[in-house]
């Protein structure tokens, strides 16, 4: 039984609760040996909920196509959890581009996983810990297949852009002009996708990214 501002709550037998510091604690140490630096440690909710946020510097970045004039992508982990089992506790490994020189980034590519209280915990607790150093080769297998994407040559205005595309929002071949002659959803999602590729995304400019695989697949990104 807990009891808080918001009032008295009870779990069942099956409830197993983890101190923060058995949570962050070795999770975050584990990064810490990968070369990650703590950024930020906040407590939220009178304690209810607390996270950690953890980065590498720009010795860990990856630059994807030509090294003077790449896309640059960066690593930063984020781990969450409450002591009440309100919310589960999760690991989000986020892979980050830098898309302006202000420093802003976007996402392209998170892992996730979830601890969650009920009975069992204490073993995702350890799957969870003994995931860190598989971060390395997740980071060298995207770094390769960014890599071949980057040098794989598609035009905006190509069939097989079309193909993939369609692939991507409307494999069921929906995309149709309606009644009134308009496109209807699944075109506009079409239009829509092909135009973040052909110049609408965040980064467009950059070599690594325009009538590239990997631009295609950072527009997909950024449609979603």
């Amino acid at each position: 039984v807990s009891q808080s501002r918001y009032g008295i709550g009870q779990v069942g037998r099956n409830y197993e609760c983890f101190p923060n510091e058995r949570f962050f604690g070795p999770v975050a140490q584990a990064l810490v040996n990968t070369g990650a630096q703590i950024e930020r440690f906040q407590m939220l909710d009178n304690g209810t909920r607390s996270f950690m946020r953890l980065g590498w510097d720009s010795s860990h970045d990856i630059v994807i196509g030509p090294r003077k004039v790449g896309d640059i992508v960066g690593k930063r982990c984020l781990i969450s959890t409450s002591h009440d089992g309100k919310f589960a506790g999760k690991f989000c490994l986020q892979m980050l581009r830098l898309i302006c020189s202000n420093g802003q980034t976007v996402p392209v590519s998170p892992f996730e996983m979830t601890l969650t209280h009920t009975k069992g915990g204490a073993t995702q607790l350890v799957d969870l810990q003994n995931l860190v150093p598989l971060i390395d080769t997740y980071t060298t297998s995207f770094q390769r297949a960014a890599e071949l994407l980057a040098e794989t040559k598609v035009s905006p205005t190509s069939t097989k852009c079309s193909q993939i595309v369609e692939k991507i929002v409307d494999p069921q071949k929906t995309a149709k002009p309606t009644k009134k002659g308009e496109p209807n959803r699944a075109a506009n999602r079409v239009s829509r996708l092909i135009s973040l590729f052909d110049g609408g995304q965040p980064g467009a400019d950059n070599v690594a990214i325009k009538g590239t695989g990997w631009g295609l697949y950072q527009a997909a990104v950024d449609f979603y």
